[in-house]
């Protein structure tokens, strides 16, 4: 599992002031390819083995993603990549790990059944990884090239968001209502720690602690100032992985619930409610920074234009 929140910050806090070139971010977007392809392999084994219903999203889903937002007229490499089609990118891609995990579920459910069963997990865990890691890549480089802009640009940036005072007020509104849901759904999955799976009868898996640092930077910073915070797309960007990672944290918890058997099916059918409410909350808020970068962007320009250094 990539602790990606806190890579986030810390890469925002550093991160040079330098375009990322195209070559690499497509690079980096076909390894991402490769592994979503692995995925749905996995995703096949499991359809047949672990009684797994209709695959909804799949690596023909990112691939139109890649061809549709990264490439020029699907084929050729652009000159210039905007963030704001990166992290459609880096959505795309994440909406096939969820459903990976789900698959994980329900191989780790009909697991005791037979070795068939344990194979598709095992093969499922292991595209669940691949991805991750792959995906981590691309979103770093995602989350450099929105840097880039925004760092090259603050000025510019600062003085467009105070000309629609009134408009800005709405869009914070709806950002801090997005983060609030977003924090209420991952700090419900706080209770799933390794004393309740002990109970449950789960088999407990070495999860790492839940960090919404970059949620509560991003909530109280609008809290404090509701009327002019500065707004910026990588500040929701981080609150988005901290939450991502909490979905990802209780998937594992709900995997291993379902390891345990009858004793922890109870424990897992709750973990797998609440995941559900994270999974909705996350697919509410990514939509917003996408349109937060697509602002920035029409103030800095095409090609991005440093303003200032």
């Amino acid at each position: 599992m990539i602790v990606l929140c806190t890579v986030l910050a810390s890469a925002s806090a550093g991160a040079a002031q330098v375009e990322v070139p195209p070559d690499r971010i497509m690079e980096s977007a076909f390894s991402l390819q490769r592994s979503a392809q692995q995925a749905d392999d996995a995703q096949t084994a499991a359809r047949r083995y672990c009684q797994f219903g209709e695959i909804r999203v799949g690596a023909s889903d990112l691939r139109a993603s890649i061809s549709h937002h990264l490439l020029r007229g699907g084929a050729n490499v652009p000159e210039h990549i905007r963030p704001s089609d990166m992290w459609r990118v880096v959505f795309a891609a994440g909406n096939l790990v969820r459903e990976l995990g789900l698959v994980q579920q329900n191989c780790a459910l009909a697991s005791a059944y037979s070795s068939e069963e344990r194979n598709a997990l095992q093969a499922a865990t292991a595209a669940a990884s691949g991805l991750q890691e792959t995906l981590g890549n691309f979103t770093l480089l995602a989350n450099d090239q929105a840097v880039y802009m925004e760092k090259s640009n603050l000025r510019a940036l600062r003085r467009a968001q105070k000309e629609s005072t009134q408009v800005l007020v709405g869009k914070l509104q709806r950002v801090l209502s997005g983060a609030r849901e977003m924090k209420a759904t991952a700090e419900a999955g706080r209770r799933f720690d390794d004393n309740y799976l002990k109970k449950a009868g789960c088999v407990r898996y070495e999860l790492a602690p839940l960090n919404l640092s970059g949620l509560m930077a991003l909530i109280e910073g609008i809290e404090s100032h509701p009327d002019d915070h500065f707004l910026l797309a990588t500040e929701m960007a981080a609150a988005d992985a901290a939450t991502e990672e909490a979905e990802v944290i209780v998937n594992a918890a709900a995997i291993g619930c379902w390891l345990g058997g009858r004793k922890g099916h109870n424990a897992a059918l709750e973990i797998r409610k609440k995941q559900a409410l994270i999974i909705q909350a996350l697919v509410s808020f990514e939509p917003l920074i996408v349109r937060r970068l697509e602002w920035e962007e029409s103030v800095v320009g095409e090609p991005i234009v440093v303003q200032e250094q």
